[in-house]
């Protein structure tokens, strides 16, 4: 049973492209076929292209937000019980992208720098110093202090 919402959703990410190419076949699939384990979408639906190229486009796609587990059942290639997946009416959300070579020592160190950057502990130029090499390492970084006051955002 397809929603009208589903319909809405499917048509504006075809007619847009909001998606990449294997993520958009795994979602068409879905979509025309769901629901469906990784391996029926992959093995019946996506024969010419290898599973494990198939599996990690599931994890993007739940990440933003335009498929979803709908529940457990014993998959017809593996005969093991499986998470079941389906379309959502959802639009893609926007995910972070990762930085290359962000990795958590980068995010430790600009976390640190950040903290260094208290408006109480140094000047204005400093901090903004401090908040720019935090950036440069990692450009995902959030700062906890106001511009202007020592509050927390």
């Amino acid at each position: 049973m397809t929603r009208q919402t589903s319909i809405n959703a499917y048509n504006k990410i075809k007619a847009e492209g909001l998606l990449g190419k294997l993520q958009a076949q795994v979602y068409d699939n879905l979509y025309h076929s769901g629901p469906l384990t990784i391996a029926e979408c992959s093995q019946y639906h996506l024969p010419s292209i290898d599973s494990r190229s198939v599996s990690p486009r599931f994890a993007e796609l739940e990440k933003k937000g335009v498929i979803t587990t709908v529940g457990k059942r014993k998959c017809s290639v593996t005969g093991r019980e499986v998470l079941l997946w389906d379309v959502t009416a959802n639009l893609p959300a926007p995910v972070p992208k990762k930085v290359k070579g962000v990795g958590p020592e980068r995010e430790q160190i600009a976390s640190r720098l950040v903290w260094l950057a208290n408006p109480e502990d140094f000047n204005e130029d400093t901090c903004d110093m401090l908040k720019k090499a935090a950036k440069i390492i990692d450009p995902n970084v959030a700062f906890p202090f106001g511009e202007k006051t020592n509050e927390p955002q």
